[in-house]
């Protein structure tokens, strides 16, 4: 059973919506799920990754501290490379049998 949790129904503010995001991709451990968002350039992106991959890390890490930015570093399986959410962004996202809908995006 797939338990869906909507923005609509349930009204958090974005900041408490993308800390919750977070923990909830924490908390996978690098098991896989799945995200849907839109990029920067307005596409939208479907893609299967999980968290925790350290093929390819040559320690020098990011320049930016991605968390504070409400942004998820993850390997991406169809790409295998590293890739970014922006969590503010995000419109779908199915973890641990539970699936985030977010329908309440900002623009």
């Amino acid at each position: 059973m797939v338990r869906t949790i909507d923005r609509n129904r349930v009204k958090i503010s974005q900041n408490m919506w993308v800390e919750n995001l977070q923990q909830e991709i924490e908390n996978t451990k690098g098991k896989f799920f799945s995200a849907v968002f839109e990029k920067r350039d307005g596409t939208i992106r479907k893609m299967v990754c999980r968290t925790g991959v350290s093929k390819g890390v040559s320690g020098a890490g990011l320049k930016y501290n991605a968390r504070e930015r409400g942004n998820v570093i993850v390997w991406d399986v169809k790409v295998k490379d590293f890739r970014t959410i922006p969590l503010r962004r995000l419109i779908d996202l199915q973890v641990n049998k539970r699936k985030y809908i977010n329908s309440l995006l900002p623009f």
